[in-house]
């Protein structure tokens, strides 16, 4: 994610900075940034949410705030 997220922050300054440049960079740093969105979809897919201890973190986390 740390590279998807350089990755963008290329594009966006070479658009800014330099925009004459936009149109060769964009497709050599979208590479990157397509695979870390990739990487990061796959993972939540087959990972996915471990909803016992999301239930269990949500109850500490409510139980804390009443009793503040």
């Amino acid at each position: 994610m740390t590279i998807t997220g350089l990755s963008y922050l290329t594009i966006s300054f070479t658009q800014i900075l330099a925009p004459a440049y936009a149109g060769k960079v964009f497709p050599i740093m979208a590479v990157p940034a397509f695979i870390g969105e990739l990487s990061l979809c796959l993972w939540l897919i087959v990972k996915g949410v471990n909803v016992p201890k999301w239930n269990a973190k949500a109850l500490l986390a409510s139980q804390k705030a009443t009793s503040e």
